[in-house]
């Protein structure tokens, strides 16, 4: 057992004393909370996207960067999250991601424009993305191996849930209140896991090493940009079929540097030697 791992055990061990042992089950509802947030952000938009069409005066391509946009900073910002807990720590990183998700979606309620609201959308799933790894630590923290099956499967079932809550949600606002109120739905949900977090969620303060561990800056650009490339190409095929074939190649390429990157960086962003592990690699 490492330093890192060691301290998060003692503060966790620290926590059943203060609360009990219902508290691994507080801990589950308040990540749970972050999660089916950023989750439900990712389907609930769907339904307006009509509506957003006619006021915007847009066409079906464009609009899906509502869509694409915030599947792809998802994908890219998981992997900030083990960066960012070593560096700020568990809580801190963990209720900062739900103010900022808070901040995106009244900023995409309020938007005047859709190149706000696209950007908006780009914020709330890079933030959606940090969320989830942050939810699943907390849970291998606070139960023993032998009943972390029955944790998931209660974490889970909020997670399968919210897919399919979400557009009936937003079906519902849209109808009564319009398509901006689409992107407040899950801000109740941010509110209370951020008032829960301090009292449930432990701290895992950073250690002194962590704090001095470099970013994998080109990492994290060669994934943005590879995300981008292919997912943009892939929407211009329709319109642009010779800028959609250029940038789908560009985006394999980038996606290729990639791998060849953090498989040759002292502190990737993902570490491949994980699939070498014959269960994950599966």
């Amino acid at each position: 057992m490492n330093a890192e791992t060691d301290a998060r055990q003692r503060e966790v061990a620290a926590m059943f004393d203060r609360h009990g042992p219902g508290y691994r089950w507080w801990a589950v509802l308040t990540v749970m909370l972050g999660t089916v947030s950023a989750i439900m952000e990712a389907t609930v938009v769907n339904v307006a996207l009509p509506e957003i069409i006619r006021v915007f005066h847009l066409g079906h391509d464009q609009v899906q960067l509502l869509s694409t946009g915030f599947l792809a900073a998802t994908t890219a910002s998981m992997l900030l999250a083990t960066w960012a807990m070593q560096r700020y720590g568990v809580r801190r990183t963990y209720t900062a991601a739900l103010a900022l998700l808070v901040s995106f979606s009244v900023l995409a309620a309020l938007a005047d424009s859709f190149e706000v609201l696209a950007l908006c959308r780009i914020g709330q799933g890079s933030i959606a993305g940090l969320i989830q790894p942050l939810s699943m630590l907390v849970i291998i923290d606070v139960f023993p191996l032998q009943e972390r099956g029955r944790a998931m499967g209660a974490y889970g079932l909020g997670i399968v849930l919210s897919p399919a809550v979400g557009p009936v949600a937003g079906g519902l606002l849209v109808d009564h209140f319009g398509w901006r109120s689409v992107f407040l739905v899950t801000v109740p949900l941010c509110l209370a896991a951020i008032a829960l977090a301090p009292r449930y969620v432990i701290a895992a303060r950073p250690l002194a090493g962590a704090r001095k561990r470099p970013f994998d800056v080109i990492g994290l650009v060669l994934v943005v940009s590879a995300l981008c490339a292919l997912l943009g190409g892939l929407a211009a095929l329709i319109r642009q079929p010779a800028y959609g074939t250029v940038a789908v190649v560009l985006g394999m390429a980038l996606a290729a540097g990639f791998v060849l990157w953090e498989r040759n960086t002292l502190h990737p962003l993902l570490d491949f030697r994980i699939f070498r592990e014959p269960g994950f690699g599966a």
